[in-house]
């Protein structure tokens, strides 16, 4: 995980062209620690979307020397991952102890841990790209164009792709929602 002193300047000077590089480049090997210790699938790709991002948009412009951007990645792939991690467990035994003690109707309750069970199966019928659009936009807060200059496309494409995914995330849940 090296990154050119060129690409570094072009980072720090906002250059398109340097983040989908740098995306293109690094993603991979990012995402391979993080599914060391998250597991193949959605958790890590979202943990590595979201420390790519952080990293071309706020992290760069304080690195100084292009052979530390790749230590830095590794450190900070392995720490988010474990926050992750802790987070999803955390996560679950929160929402089984919400849903138990919800005041919601048992019907209902049953209804939401259906679909919360659902969704990470629906989430894995979506492609990577589609999956790090969702996660960059919802997640990280990210616009239409800032998303499309990571991930290779107008911001116009970026929206289509959006809608398509979550009309195909609605449509997935659906399918597999029991109605009482």
């Amino acid at each position: 995980m090296q990154l050119s002193r060129q690409t570094i300047d072009g980072l720090q000077n906002g250059d398109d062209r340097a983040r989908r590089e740098c995306w293109e480049n690094l993603f991979s090997p990012v995402y391979a620690i993080c599914a060391r210790i998250l597991g193949s699938g959605v958790a890590a790709s979202d943990t590595t979307a979201d420390l790519l991002s952080d990293f071309i948009f706020h992290h760069v412009h304080a690195l100084q020397n292009p052979a530390g951007a790749g230590a830095y990645l590794r450190l900070m792939a392995v720490r988010r991952s474990i926050r992750a991690r802790e987070h999803r467990n955390r996560m679950c035994a929160f929402h089984d102890d919400t849903m138990s003690t919800a005041s919601t109707g048992p019907e209902e309750a049953a209804g939401y841990r259906l679909l919360q069970d659902r969704l990470p199966d629906c989430l894995n019928t979506l492609t990577p790209k589609a999956r790090s659009a969702l996660r960059l936009k919802y997640t990280a807060r990210m616009a239409n164009e800032q998303i499309g200059t990571l991930l290779g496309g107008s911001k116009q494409y970026i929206g289509r792709l959006l809608a398509q995914s979550l009309e195909q995330l609605r449509r997935c849940l659906e399918k597999g929602a029991v109605t009482p």
